[in-house]
């Protein structure tokens, strides 16, 4: 790299020293360009800095835009705030940007100074160098450590540092795969390659070694590729992951998935391609409306309710227990699914993984603990430098206390905001439930309307119902003024403003930090660290209400202990909710009984009927398409009851052929709770006389 000073270039001589040789800025800069080098030039408040240049005439901001353009690649600053003048101002007026780089410009390698960290991405070559030219903003960083390292270094356990492939001494495989060492970028995004050169092949093994739930979906670790039966090449290959916290995992690249927990999320090609659509029909044709034709012909006029077809008639007397019916089971529904969610958090699967999550949080809080910044002694200073150090620090105190002062504001906002948004969520529920409360008053009113004029009656009689909004409307318009009235408080942008003022006062803090001596700026760069090494401590750790942290997953399996406690109350307030379903539907089957009476009473008094024909009309309640239904729901791959699909299929039909759905409700309760297990009581409930009938109450006629 060769550096301009304003004016020309300087060459080497033969005699140290001479000053006379003038190389015009432009040759110069030609010349260095040609033989490869990189310009840069002092910008900012650096000696000898382009500012030296003034703006006033305004030619000479056209001198100094050309400049840049045209013969400049890197503006080398002193400090970071430098960098907010050319990024802000600078940049967007002249339309294009260069590299802002900070150099320590030392002419003694034996005495370093460095005012201002610089991160360049990539190798510790000149290539990247000239790299950078290419890329100014995603390239250069300068403050003591780039977001990115920052994230890494707080979460180790969360980046792979590196992954291995090799064959087994012992396997028998001539051929050549994989012997390899892969070491990962921690900015990586896309892996690029021809097709065949192992790009799906790095995702199966990197998905395997993370545990990855998406193994069916693979496409290289599959039957009829590197695992196929007949020459399965992936069990003479292992495969070794390692994080940035020090742990590894392994194994044969043969493997299955066990864990419950994955490590990295994986999807496949495949699996987002996967559409499940299933489509069920039915209809009734002319033989069922003949049918009913006959059955209804046999009605006497005086029951038919002023009603012409069968169908009309049916609707009549059932529409309002159908309604019941669908009433009665929204309770079950929400009963059903309670249970599920318990028997869920309940589960060894749960409970194996909730312990995984705890060991996780557990390893990543060790790893914490073993990044402890190391002790620094307060340094010892003459007096001088010990007042100037103590006035430093008694300004570094008030800062730190204004930034938690302004920060609780952040904290305290966001609550507000926070409760304000659940208010305004519950509000539009509850006004929503109200509307439709409404609706339903409103449809019942039109429905009654027939009934009551039969009756001889005003629907006003015997309905009154009064909704009142205005307290629900008022506390919304409440909460959304409360939410409104924070968002000055969370804005980055306002100058006098909480997050504002956090932000100037960690810079005035990083100044002042920066101009004490090597030893006190290092003992203070030490508190500093310390500081943010017990805040991310304490957010591992965390609290119980906080999600995705060590305590709140340890107090989710106390929760768990509680909720298998509650399931056997549950499921005996199940089983009588069901029951009262039941009963619902056995009404329902009665009206369709004495619908079907007159025809049945036809067919038993005549001969020729009680001669030749074996015909009877009966009404039964019978389960229909619940096994496709059930299934349906169902992933038969995965370990449960209904694993398996010939193996949970007869399952179900057994269960479904031993149920009784003919026999009374009342005594059927009693003897299951009497005599069987609740085992058999949920699978009772679940499979035959809770949630199937509830749902599809088939009649046959």
């Amino acid at each position: 790299m060769h550096k301009l000073r304003n004016g020309g270039a300087r060459v080497a001589t033969k005699s140290i020293g001479d000053d006379k040789v003038y190389v015009p800025y432009k040759t110069g800069t030609t010349v260095i360009r040609e033989l490869g080098g990189i310009v840069s030039i002092h910008a900012g408040d650096r000696s000898n800095s382009l500012e030296r240049i003034k703006n006033k005439p305004i030619f000479k901001q056209r001198i100094k835009t050309d400049i840049l353009r045209e013969c400049v690649d890197l503006l080398e600053v002193s400090c970071v705030d430098d960098c907010e003048g050319y990024k802000n101002i600078v940049f967007p007026n002249i339309k294009f940007s260069k590299p802002l780089v900070a150099g320590s410009d030392n002419h003694n390698v034996h005495d370093y100074k460095c005012s201002c960290p610089c991160w360049i991405r990539g190798d510790a070559t000149f290539a990247a160098l000239q790299h950078v030219c290419s890329e100014p903003d995603d390239r250069v960083f300068l403050g003591d450590l780039p977001p990115l390292m920052q994230r890494v270094s707080r979460n180790r356990t969360r980046y792979i540092r590196s992954l291995e492939v090799r064959k087994l001494g012992s396997a028998p495989l001539t051929e050549h795969w994989f012997d390899c060492d892969v070491s990962f970028n921690h900015g990586l995004v896309a892996v690029i390659g021809n097709k065949g050169s192992g790009k799906s092949a790095l995702a199966d093994i990197i998905g395997l070694l993370g545990d990855s739930h998406a193994g069916q979906s693979f496409s290289f670790l599959t039957p009829d590729k590197f695992r196929k039966a007949s020459n399965n090449k992936s069990r003479f290959f292992r495969g070794t992951i390692v994080w940035e916290s020090g742990g590894t995992a392994e194994r044969l690249l043969s493997d299955q998935v066990t864990a419950e927990i994955e490590s990295v999320k994986y999807l496949p090609q495949e699996y987002i391609e996967q559409v499940c659509n299933e489509l069920q029909e039915h209809g009734s044709g002319r033989f069922s409306q003949e049918l009913t034709s006959v059955i209804f012909s046999h009605v006497d006029t005086s029951q038919r309710l002023g009603c012409e077809t069968f169908d009309d008639l049916l609707k009549y007397k059932t529409t309002e227990k159908q309604k019941a019916i669908t009433v009665r089971r929204e309770p079950l529904r929400a009963h059903i699914e309670r249970i599920a969610q318990l028997e869920k958090l309940s589960s060894p699967a749960h409970l194996q993984a909730i312990k995984e999550q705890i060991e996780a949080k557990q390893r990543e809080l060790a790893a914490h603990d073993a990044s402890k910044p190391p002790a620094v002694a307060k340094p010892v200073e003459d007096d001088e430098a010990r007042k100037k150090t103590e006035e430093a620090e008694r300004s570094l105190n008030e800062l730190s206390e204004l930034v938690a002062k302004h920060q609780a504001q952040v904290d305290s906002a966001k609550g507000v905001v926070t409760a304000a948004n659940k208010r305004v969520a519950a509000s539009d529920r509850l006004l929503t439930r109200l509307e439709s409360f409404e609706a339903s008053i409103a449809i019942l009113r039109t429905e009654s309307a027939k009934d009551c004029a039969d009756l001889g009656i005003s629907i006003d009689d015997i309905v009154t119902v009064t909704v009142k909004t205005d307290r629900v409307k008022d506390v919304r318009i409440a909460a959304l003024q409360a939410a409104k009235e924070q968002v000055p408080l969370l804005d980055p942008e306002v100058e006098t403003g909480p997050l504002k003022l956090i932000k100037k006062c960690q810079e005035q803090m990083a100044s002042i930090r920066n101009a004490l001596a090597g030893p006190s700026q290092k003992y203070q760069q030490h508190l500093t660290d310390l500081k943010q090494w017990e805040q991310r401590r304490a957010q591992i750790e965390g609290s119980p209400t906080t999600e995705d942290t060590l305590k709140y997953y340890e107090q989710h399996l106390i929760n768990c202990a509680a909720a298998a406690k509650e399931l056997p109350k549950l499921f005996s307030e199940l089983l009588d909710k069901s029951l009262q379903v039941y009963d619902d539907i056995v009404a329902l089957a009665a009206v369709f009984s004495e619908l079907y009476a007159p025809v049945q009473r036809f067919i038993e008094k005549h001969p020729l009927a009680q001669a030749q024909f074996r015909m009877s009309f009966e009404t039964k309640i019978v389960e229909q398409g619940f096994l496709e239904a059930f299934l349906g729901k169902l992933s038969q791959s995965r370990r449960g009851s209904f694993n398996g699909s010939a193996e949970g299929r007869e399952r179900i039909l057994h269960l479904l052929r031993s149920a009784d759905f003919i026999t009374p409700a009342r005594k059927l309760h009693d003897s299951i709770t009497g005599n069987r297990s609740e085992t058999y009581v949920s699978e009772v409930i679940g499979g035959n006389y809770g949630y199937c009938i509830a749902r599809r109450p088939i009649i046959v006629r």
